[in-house]
């Protein structure tokens, strides 16, 4: 998966309501680079910002690759099921 692959997933969420651009964080010694990006996740009538960061190696290369950091993000917003 490239970092717009990666991103395109990333909005496709059904929590996910926005993704902003990406900031690099750092360039690691073997060149892989370090973002963060600021979503807003959105479940019923609540939400909440937070940072989501990833990795890309090989960037602009036919070899990118992006992974998410540590795990692939998930709803962090607990859904209140209303009576």
């Amino acid at each position: 998966m490239t970092k717009q692959e990666l991103l395109a997933e990333m909005k496709a969420k059904e929590f996910i309501g926005s993704v902003e651009e990406p900031k690099l964080l750092e360039v690691k010694p073997d060149g892989a680079k370090w973002y963060q990006v600021n979503v807003r996740e959105v479940v019923g009538k609540a939400a909440i910002y937070r940072n989501m960061d990833f990795y890309v190696v090989d960037e602009g290369k036919d070899t990118e690759s992006a992974y998410y950091k540590d795990s692939e993000p998930s709803q962090s917003i607990k859904a209140i099921e209303i009576i």
